[in-house]
């Protein structure tokens, strides 16, 4: 009998069929086989498996996978490295000698461990001292910064920067500007605390003084310009910049802002160097910190003279010094005990002002003896403690 005439196409249908899949599921077999095996090194690994899956798409049908992330190149990693540089900032540890803990040491006897108006004061924005030394780290390893080196902080609060700066790299001058009086006079209580102390009479010249910076027209002699800019008004940065691209001696500027607003907005005539991780004391708040260097010619050059100083800016000397600079360089160019002295006026001029009503009934308290006695008059004693009414130190500041 013979077949129907349709029944020869069906069976060849199914066997077609059978046969496909017979393929699939060995090729699924081997592709498991195969993933199962470790790899003998990345590049085979990596063609091995463009070959295998040119095959398998040539001949069997594609399967849905769970797709891998591509592996990064190491730092060391031949002409691919070097077209992809680092994304990552410098946060190495941060490792501070033992003169650097000892000047911390002092500044927290002085007037606390954090920022601000001192103990039980407003805080304001400080980085941590291991933060400040990855700074300094860099400057010293890329950007000159050495014993011929002058330092400026902008908005130095109580100076931890410019002590930080001086005992590390051997400054030959290290000078903070604040604009807050009481910040300003803190960290003249800092300083002489320091000297004698942490400090030596010989060491690397440390000052203080309270300015507006935006009166100055340019920042020499300074050779470096560091500042916690994040909360400066727009104007402010934008003199900044102006300054430094006026300036003869100033070549590098640490701020905490990025490379398309300090170079495009601000118009900082300088190139980007390298940016570091830091982070805020008292919080876990972090920043990039960047470093920029000028792109004119500066002369950072060891030429300055106590003649400069006095004369503030003239075309000849050999070290140009803006005025607003000028008293803080004269004081600091004849020696550390002028500055001494100097702090020390400063310091009872501020006592003989005329003290706030709460000063007053205070006094008034104490005569009486009231105002909590003995434990009033250790507090006295203790250099640690100062004192804040609103805007204005009270009577206890006050150095051993």
């Amino acid at each position: 009998m013979s077949a129907c005439p349709t029944t020869l196409p069906c069976t060849n249908v199914l066997n077609t069929m059978d046969s496909h899949f017979r393929k699939a599921k060995s090729s699924d077999a081997a592709s498991s086989a195969s993933l199962a095996k470790p790899s003998a090194s990345s590049g085979s690994s990596s063609s091995s498996s463009s070959s295998s899956s040119s095959s398998s798409s040539s001949s069997a049908p594609q399967h849905p996978s769970t797709p891998q992330k591509p592996k990064r190149s190491s730092a060391s990693g031949g002409a691919s490295a070097a077209e992809t540089p680092p994304r990552g900032a410098h946060i190495g540890v941060g490792t501070c000698t033992a003169a650097v803990n000892a000047v911390y040491a002092d500044v927290q006897r002085a007037t606390g461990s954090l920022g601000g108006n001192a103990s039980g004061g407003a805080i304001y924005g400080e980085v941590t001292k291991q933060s400040v030394q990855r700074v300094l780290d860099v400057l010293r390893e890329k950007c000159e910064l050495g014993p011929t080196s002058t330092f400026i902080d902008i908005g130095s609060g109580l100076g931890k920067p410019n002590f930080h700066a001086s005992v590390e790299a051997g400054l030959r001058y290290s000078i903070g500007v604040e604009i807050d009086k009481v910040r300003w006079h803190l960290s003249l209580v800092n300083l002489q605390r320091a000297v004698g102390r942490s400090l030596p009479a010989d060491a690397p010249r440390v000052m203080f003084q309270q300015t507006d910076i935006t009166a100055a027209k340019t920042l020499d002699p300074f050779t470096h310009v560091y500042m916690f800019d994040t909360g400066f008004p727009p104007h402010v940065s934008a003199q900044i910049a102006a300054a430094f691209n006026a300036s003869r001696h100033t070549k590098y500027l640490v701020c905490f802002h990025r490379p398309k607003l300090v170079l495009d907005d601000w118009g900082l005539e300088a190139e980007y160097v390298d940016r570091v991780q830091t982070s805020m004391s008292g919080s876990s708040e972090g920043h990039l910190c960047y470093i920029y260097k000028a792109t004119g010619k500066r002369d950072i050059s060891d030429g300055y003279s106590g003649e400069v100083a006095a004369a503030a800016v003239t075309g000849g000397n050999r070290r140009a010094v803006d005025p607003v600079f000028a008293e803080s360089m004269r004081l600091l160019d004849a020696d550390m005990d002028h500055c001494i002295a100097s702090v020390a006026q400063t310091m009872d001029e501020f006592h003989s002002q005329p003290r706030t009503r709460r000063g007053k009934a205070d006094a008034k308290r104490e005569a009486a003896g009231g105002g909590g006695g003995a434990s009033s008059a250790r507090k006295r004693q203790r250099v640690v403690k100062v004192k804040i009414s609103g805007n204005t130190m009270d009577k206890y500041l006050a150095v051993d």
